[in-house]
């Protein structure tokens, strides 16, 4: 049993280096760098156009694409820091509003 397993990994081995050597000799030749760059240019394009159809697809269904929801979470957000800023200078607002407030009830007291 060892000696097929040892047999079988020493195929394996083999036809590993062979298809690696086979792989780089093709990438070698221009011609199949070319159908390779085709291949994978028509790829992208594919899946643009399939994208294209996919965003008009939802949109006739009116549901939100990707695009949409990431939209809307940036929208989201955006309005979440405003309203953070907002929070903040109401804060200080308020915080000098009562500062002054106490000076004044003190400028009170002390004339009593």
């Amino acid at each position: 049993m060892d000696e097929e397993k040892t047999v079988f990994e020493k195929l394996y081995e083999a036809n590993r280096e062979n298809f690696a050597d086979l792989v780089k000799d093709l990438l070698a030749q221009v011609c199949m760098h070319d159908v390779m760059e085709k291949t994978f240019r028509d790829a992208a394009q594919a899946r643009e156009e399939v994208a294209r159809n996919m965003a008009a697809i939802l949109s006739l269904l009116n549901i939100p694409s990707r695009t949409d929801y990431e939209h809307l979470v940036e929208r989201v957000e955006e309005v979440q820091g405003n309203l953070l800023n907002l929070n903040m200078k109401l804060d200080r607002l308020l915080a000098k509003k009562n500062k002054t407030s106490r000076r004044s009830t003190s400028k009170k007291k002390k004339k009593k």
